[in-house]
């Protein structure tokens, strides 16, 4: 299976709509499958006198005014959902609220909604998109496992047959079991996640990766935020199949992602070197394949005899030997013709 790379732009267009098309026509040439935008009503999601986080302080103290800054009009979405059908690639969007995603859903040709490491509990949000049938990718940032669980079950719960008026005890009461989890293969993917912008090489935790593939047998990936180019094809290789990388034009620009994120260039490596991983890791399937099926003729051994042998002499390991190239029974065998008499005769270094 193909990973999936999302270009995230998040609010990397500071507010400029010819900015924002030249990141997504940039990030289609470095080789994203899709580009991911931010959606947001700033007055839904934040008071106005919230204190912005340590990261996006550098931009402006205040949350409420930051959010403001970058919230995308209407009017940019839907001309920014027409130029990526043109220009031909594939539009997602992480909605902030319910709201956005009502209209997003009016809008947007997409099958595919992300929710936010910071409203993986906004079960409401979670619960209306699933309502919808749209596929939905959790990332996991700031959360337990009995978080992404409850995140879960909230899916199981719109997806049922009896979902009105729901509760968080009718959600908790979900068992989600072998049964659920095959349910949700196809809708839910999981994202990995440290909400740390920069995110440290010591801080990534890639190996819990493998504790969610091993725990719910969904689609799994990872959202990174680190500057690294190598850290995605590592979660590649311990079963990711979705990676996500802010982008950026500039990692100098003034803005509370740029520094997180990687520009064209090393966004360009990224994918070559996911692509790499990809052909390195193969099949979960032992295959050998027709070089190796040449050098195995010359480079694994067959029985020859050690000295020369006659009629009825008993074969032992001293005028038996195990020598290349491969051409007749293989060593695997000696242990059978041991104590045993020839049946014709042999000269020195002579296949048996």
């Amino acid at each position: 299976m193909k990973t999936s790379i999302i270009s995230e732009i998040g609010v990397n267009h500071d507010g400029s709509y010819a900015k924002l098309k030249k990141l997504i026509l940039k990030s289609k040439i470095a080789g994203a499958d899709f580009v991911k935008l931010q959606v947001y009503n700033t007055d839904e999601i934040v008071i106005k006198n919230t204190r912005a986080a340590e990261y996006q302080k550098k931009i402006d103290k205040n949350q409420y005014e930051l959010l403001k800054k970058y919230e995308l009009s209407k009017k940019n979405i839907i001309k920014i959902n027409l130029f990526c059908k043109i220009k031909k690639i594939k539009l997602i969007a992480t909605c902030f609220d319910i709201g956005s995603f009502n209209f997003c859903k009016k809008i947007l040709n997409s099958s595919i909604y992300k929710i936010g490491s910071g409203d993986l509990t906004n079960l409401p949000l979670i619960y209306e998109i699933a309502k919808s049938k749209k596929k939905i990718i959790l990332s996991t940032g700031m959360s337990n496992l009995h978080e992404i669980d409850l995140a879960l079950k909230t899916v199981c719960y719109a997806y049922s047959s009896n979902n009105r008026n729901p509760t968080l005890k009718k959600i908790k009461n979900i068992k989600l079991n072998k049964i659920k989890l095959k349910f949700l293969k196809n809708k839910v993917s999981i994202l990995h996640c440290v909400s740390l912008y920069p995110t440290k090489l010591t801080e990534l935790n890639l190996n819990f990766i493998s504790t969610l593939v091993n725990k719910y047998k969904l689609n799994i990936g990872f959202s990174d935020h680190s500057r690294s180019i190598f850290a995605p094809s590592i979660a590649v290789a311990l079963g990711a199949k979705i990676i996500e990388k802010h982008f950026t034009l500039d990692n100098n620009a003034k803005g509370p992602d740029h520094s997180s994120s990687l520009n064209y260039i090393d966004f360009s490596l990224f994918v070559k070197k996911i692509r790499e991983t990809e052909l390195m890791l193969g099949s979960f399937l032992k295959k050998i394949n027709s070089k190796e099926q040449q050098n195995a003729k010359i480079v694994k051994k067959s029985i020859y005899t050690k000295t020369n042998i006659n009629i009825g002499e008993v074969f032992s390991l001293k005028n038996l030997s195990v020598k290349r190239p491969k051409k007749g029974k293989s060593p695997s065998f000696l242990w059978n013709l041991i104590g045993k008499k020839s049946k014709k005769k042999y000269k020195s270094n002579q296949l048996v």
